[in-house]
């Protein structure tokens, strides 16, 4: 069965890149609209995999990957932190939030539902 994915970004054009890319190679994807939403959808979906941005309005990534961690029913879920940014001290206090894997946004088409299959099946 192909993994449910929840994508978390305050960007509708990047929703909709996430959306496409995986929806094309079969996951079941739900998106959210920042951490806050994300929380929200989470627990309604229960996915198999998380895909968050970093800087969002409201909540952001780390906030957010703080938040669900501190739950039990995602304190293993796999979770991917997709930025615009390049990494160094962000990266290293995603990792330290408790983020799984870092992917770049461009590799949206290249990468990103292998990354998926790959995280949700261990």
């Amino acid at each position: 069965m192909m993994p449910t994915v929840l994508g978390v970004d305050d960007s509708g054009i990047v929703r909709a890149a996430l959306a496409f890319r995986l929806e094309a190679a079969g996951h079941r994807f739900f998106s959210a609209v920042d951490g806050i939403d994300g929380l929200e959808k989470a627990a309604e979906f229960c996915p198999d995999v998380i895909i968050t941005d970093m800087q969002m309005p409201r909540m952001d990534g780390i906030t957010f990957i703080r938040k669900l961690r501190k739950k039990p029913e995602f304190a293993t879920i796999p979770i991917l932190v997709m930025s615009s940014e390049r990494g160094g001290a962000v990266r290293d206090r995603a990792k330290a939030a408790g983020a799984s894997e870092w992917i770049s946004k461009s590799s949206i088409p290249d990468e990103l539902a292998s990354l998926v299959w790959r995280l949700a099946n261990g």
